[in-house]
């Protein structure tokens, strides 16, 4: 099998990464671009309990190059691939979005591609171990066309999936949920008489879920609008709200958030300059809009994935077609009003690239994938953004002098997140973790720690959704106490 990866040289020779910043923008710390065959493309990245990365993308089959395959990447904290795994039969197969699991392993789903009924294209979910070995894979649907954009895994250690299910015109929001071997526990479709299809789905803090995407049977009806739908754990509908205009609206992304409300991230020529514009939407617990923002200029831009950030805003990945006849990766920092921090793009005439998930890290730095190529190949891109130092120096050693804890990452977390902390002098470390009632749940680390930076994971497996805190203690005084939201 042809394979070749190397340091994405083209990043600083070549292109040029240009910086729009109200604050300080992170630097590009490294870049790589993997070539398996001639064409691939990254879907979903996640970073791993060993600081790796795990990423699904998109294959042409080895050596025929005809059907597409699911290959699944994993790399080290350099990006450095460690190994890599292609799945797939007869028919093409796509995987669209992956999560990482509470065995160290992966879930993986997409669609199945058969050409002849009575089965069309069915939905899939892969499980693997933590070395790629596939374990299980589940098919789920009927006779018409089904698909699925987005996984997650869920507080009983099942999956939970999103997509769309019908034929021709005829479709609606599909969301299926298993057990934790895969099989089906339950599914159920939202919407009308015309066509919806999910993109996104995460369990919320009740155990229900949310869910978005678009519709054309409601609002406008003309064109798309964005579509988002609030369930109970049992998948019945609680609430459905459509936000929009005359012209296309869709969601790629949507998230609870601290308070209960909702971001949704997604597309809209309805709003903003006269191109498609990127669109942030922030909403209350049921669903009302608090504040909208829209992002791009006179060129076509589309948002493909994002989430709030450690310090309260969102980061918003996507593409912008900024330069003529080719899109560019754009990635954009908000505060928590949706107000802009800081932007970063490609600059390059002769190739496309378009950022398809972007994660924040525990070090407040984050990760990116996609795509980087011509209309005739193209590679997978994978991109570490990060702060050298505080003076911007790398390798400078940062003189700590005050207690420090950090918000935990990722935050909301399911069902893992890091807890980073700072020590100017050495002494007796105390972390708990508490319930909103204040009875404390568990007790992390209690021990002497020497001077420096620290970080220390917290699995909640067995917790159920909602509010926790956690707190440093160091000798007898009391440094910090944070919130942090376990959604299953």
């Amino acid at each position: 099998m042809k394979f070749t990866i190397h340091i994405f040289y083209l990043i600083f020779v070549v292109f040029t990464f240009l910086n729009i910043s109200m604050a300080q923008a992170p630097d590009t710390l490294w870049a790589k671009s993997i070539d398996i065959n001639k064409y691939e493309c990254a879907y979903e990245v996640k970073q791993t309990s060993d600081h790796g990365f795990i990423i699904v993308a998109e294959t042409l089959e080895p050596y025929t190059g005809t059907y597409q395959k699911v290959l699944l990447i994993k790399t080290d904290a350099d990006g450095d691939t460690m190994w890599t795994k292609i799945y797939g039969g007869t028919w093409p197969q796509f995987g669209y979005s992956l999560d990482t699991t509470s065995d160290g392993g992966c879930v993986i789903t997409g669609h199945i591609g058969y050409p002849l009924g009575p089965n069309w294209d069915q939905i899939f979910l892969l499980k693997t171990d933590q070395n790629g070995d596939s374990l299980w894979q589940k098919e789920y649907g009927g006779t018409d066309l089904d698909y699925s954009f987005s996984v997650r895994q869920t507080s009983d250690n099942g999956y939970i999936i999103a997509g769309s299910e019908g034929s021709g015109n005829t479709t609606n929001f599909l969301l299926i949920k298993t057990d934790s071997s895969g099989n089906l526990s339950w599914s159920s479709e939202y919407g009308g008489v015309v066509s919806e299809s999910a993109n996104s789905v995460q369990q919320t803090s009740d155990n229900g879920y949310i869910l978005t995407g678009y519709t054309y049977s409601f609002g406008s009806g003309s064109n798309p609008d964005l579509y988002l739908v609030k369930t109970d754990s049992l998948g019945d509908t609680l609430w459905t709200k459509v936000y929009g205009g005359d012209e296309y609206d869709y969601g790629k992304y949507v998230s609870q958030t601290l308070d209960n409300g909702y971001i949704v991230i997604g597309t809209t020529e309805s709003f903003g300059l006269e191109a498609q514009n990127i669109w942030l939407l922030r909403t209350d617990a049921n669903g009302d809009t608090i504040w909208t923002k829209t992002f791009g200029d006179s060129n076509a831009s589309d948002a493909q994935s994002g989430q709030q950030t450690a310090d309260g805003g969102y980061i918003i990945g996507g593409s912008t077609n900024r330069y003529p006849y080719s899109t560019k990766f754009w990635l954009i920092k908000t505060d928590e009003n949706g107000d802009t921090l800081w932007t970063k793009y490609m600059r390059d005439y002769n190739s496309r690239s378009e950022i398809n998930s972007i994660q924040q890290l525990s070090d407040e730095g984050y990760i990116a994938t996609g795509y980087q190529g011509t209309m005739n190949a193209t590679d997978i891109m994978l991109i570490r953004f990060g702060y050298t130092s505080s003076t911007g120096i790398s390798g400078e050693k940062i003189i700590i002098d005050n207690y420090k804890l950090q918000q935990n990452y990722p935050n909301p977390f399911n069902p893992s997140t890091t807890i980073s902390y700072s020590l100017p002098y050495a002494g007796v470390v105390n972390i708990k973790i508490y319930d909103v009632l204040g009875k404390k749940i568990k007790t992390l680390i209690d021990e002497f720690q020497s001077y420096g930076d620290h970080t220390i994971q917290f699995n909640a497996s067995n917790l159920a959704s909602g509010i926790y805190f956690y707190r440093l203690e160091v000798g007898n005084e009391i440094i910090a106490t944070k919130k942090m939201l376990l959604i299953r």
